[in-house]
């Protein structure tokens, strides 16, 4: 995190990060988590805050603990 990264932008990085390790594209991600792809978009940029719910959706396809996203906070 930087100095000057809002938790949004925080969470997104990390989001377009493990999508991007996991070879996953924007449209595969928003078909498994029924999240729309203008929403995915508005997430990895941080200009949107994400759910709770959403997060979630986007960490069980990863198979990852909601911990990974919230750990620098």
């Amino acid at each position: 995190m930087t100095e000057h990264e809002s938790f949004e932008q925080q969470i997104g990085r990390k989001i377009e990060a493990i999508r991007k390790i996991y070879e996953v594209e924007p449209d595969v991600l928003c078909q498994k988590t029924g999240i729309s792809e203008k929403q995915l978009e508005d997430y990895e940029k941080g200009v949107e805050p994400i759910t709770l719910t959403h997060l979630y959706k986007i960490t069980s396809v990863f198979n990852l603990s909601l911990c990974y996203f919230l750990k620098d906070w």
